[in-house]
């Protein structure tokens, strides 16, 4: 059985309850036995979500997206299609480590 990343976890967990209607939600994770709970604890509920790795620099991903913002009428000028890229996670990642351009990546 292949173990769920914890980011996917915490995704589902914190969609748990309705917006509006609930205080709170819950979320459960069952155990198959006492001897994992404190995996299940350690490992999904006090664990830190592992690294986003953004595939928007590969050619095709990034020809396709931006297709699509000039397709939808997101992007019409070059000056839309830099904005675009630069509100996606590859360049919030680019300015965090420090890096100087998009070729560095």
């Amino acid at each position: 059985m292949e173990e769920l990343p914890v980011m996917e976890y915490k995704q589902m967990a914190g969609r748990a309850g309705r917006p509006g209607l609930d205080p709170y939600g819950e979320a459960i994770l069952i155990a198959r036995g006492e001897d994992e709970v404190d995996y299940l604890i350690r490992n999904y509920i006090g664990a830190k979500v592992e690294d986003i790795k953004s595939k928007f620099l590969t050619d095709k991903n990034m020809a396709t997206h931006i297709l699509s913002a000039i397709a939808s009428g997101y992007a019409s000028s070059i000056d839309d299609v830099m904005r675009f890229i630069s509100s996606t996670s590859v360049t919030c990642k680019v300015a965090f480590t420090g890096m100087n351009s998009l070729e560095t990546c």
